[in-house]
């Protein structure tokens, strides 16, 4: 399927170096710039309802023959695989009839999800057909689009067709939208005059804007500005420290330290390369968690002096680690190991003449608005901290190499300190 370049490429559930991040780092990028550029953006969340369990494999089968091209040996070790499979349920060791089962690919298994990745091809059809940018992670499609500030009614329109042709879709494929679930929310700059609701015709559900959305984990809102993320983070955040802060006496440092880095560090970086450009202020209040979470490690008081402590266990500060995400995913695209819709974001500096600065390896960043949105746009944020890293840095052999050497950088720049002493 990878090599003969079948799956969609904006599918990115269960692919190397696809992850939830860089879907929503492509998304946020998109939407920024349309904000940036005096626009609204229309971003629709689909809900697929048990989508694993409704897949039919004889339509699979037939697909897989008549528009894969499978056939042979290959094509009767999926029918195998798939047909006679059977289940019962088991109640205080009684158990019930077993039923064969006509639908679902078996979760948990290695063919499981490129089977239904393969089921969904036709979606990405369905929407290039209607001129809507989209991405698909598994069973959770976004779609969006743009639309001048004063008018949207096409937009909508546009969108409520294109909904309309992936329900017929499904309805043929035996699958279907959760029609309460689906999430719309309108995106624009907070300093817009429209403040007009927008809605859509869904099925028979008419589904409103929403203030905010969580997708794929990070919580979008409709000025963009991430607000809504980061007191969800923080809130979530001061939960698990508070916990561990009561039974700290009976922990030991090994731990402590492996409760914050999976209850606590994981929060403040996950996604957090759309975290780029905020205000001080947003920062901050990550920061604190962090800042909290180094004092119960280190089980010293609020007057410590918390630089210090964090210079002594190796941590990087908030902003530091969102400028730490920003270039590796930058390095990952440049040396073709992120996908493709992130690759095309990154574009290498190339000087109409001969100039000092095409021996650099610079990026060539994109003409910007706003500081609020174009600049934070993965695009702008990409080559504006590449350029500033040191050559050696950027020639890094290997992935392994660029982190260690980031990393030290980056420790450097901000404890002000010889890190080779």
């Amino acid at each position: 399927m990878t090599n003969n370049d079948l799956l969609d490429k904006l599918q990115s559930a269960y692919k190397l170096g696809h992850s939830t991040e860089t879907v929503l780092l492509r998304v946020h990028n998109d939407i920024v710039n349309i904000i940036d550029q005096g626009k609204r953006a229309f971003l629709v969340l689909l809900d697929l309802s048990a989508a694993f369990d409704t897949v039919d494999h004889s339509i699979l089968l037939s697909f897989l023959k008549d528009h894969v091209g499978l056939s042979g040996n290959v094509l009767s070790m999926f029918e195998s695989y798939l047909v006679g499979r059977t289940q019962c349920i088991a109640i205080n060791n009684i158990l019930s009839e077993v039923s064969e089962l006509a639908f679902g690919v078996p979760q948990g298994s290695v063919l499981g999800p490129i089977i239904f990745c393969t089921y969904t091809i036709p979606l990405g059809a369905i929407l290039r057909g209607h001129n809507m940018s989209y991405h698909l992670y598994a069973d959770d499609t976004q779609l969006y689009c743009s639309a001048d500030a004063g008018s949207s009614s096409n937009v909508i329109a546009n969108i409520e067709t294109c909904v309309k042709d992936i329900r017929s879709w499904m309805i043929k494929n035996k699958l279907k939208i959760n029609d309460d679930k689906t999430e719309f929310l309108v995106v624009s700059s907070s300093r817009s005059h429209v403040q007009r609701e927008e809605s859509l015709r869904i099925g028979n559900s008419v589904v409103s804007s929403s203030a905010s959305c969580r997708n794929l984990g990070v919580m979008f809102d409709k000025h963009a500005d991430m607000s809504k993320h980061v007191s969800s983070v923080c809130r979530s955040a001061h939960f698990h420290l508070r916990n561990i802060n009561t039974i700290r006496p009976l922990l030991t440092d090994a731990a402590t330290a492996q409760l914050i880095h999976a209850l606590i560090t994981s929060r403040l970086d996950y996604c957090n390369s759309l975290l780029y450009g905020l205000p001080d202020y947003m920062i901050l209040k990550l920061q604190r968690i962090q800042n909290i979470a180094c004092r119960i490690l280190c089980r010293e008081p609020r007057t410590t002096d918390v630089n210090d402590l964090m210079c002594n266990l190796h941590w990087l500060p908030v902003e530091s680690r969102i400028q730490f995400k920003v270039l590796l995913i930058t390095f990952k695209a440049l040396n073709d190991l992120a996908p493709s819709y992130i690759c095309d974001l990154v574009k290498v500096y190339v000087p109409k003449k001969e100039l000092r600065s095409q021996h650099e390896f610079r990026l060539d960043p994109p003409k910007t608005k706003l500081k609020t949105y174009g600049d934070r746009g993965f695009e702008a944020a990409s080559a504006k901290e590449w350029n500033r890293l040191p050559l050696d840095i950027k020639l890094a052999p290997s992935l392994a190499t660029f982190k260690t050497a980031l990393k030290t950088h980056l420790f450097r720049l901000h404890y002000k300190i010889d890190c080779d002493n």
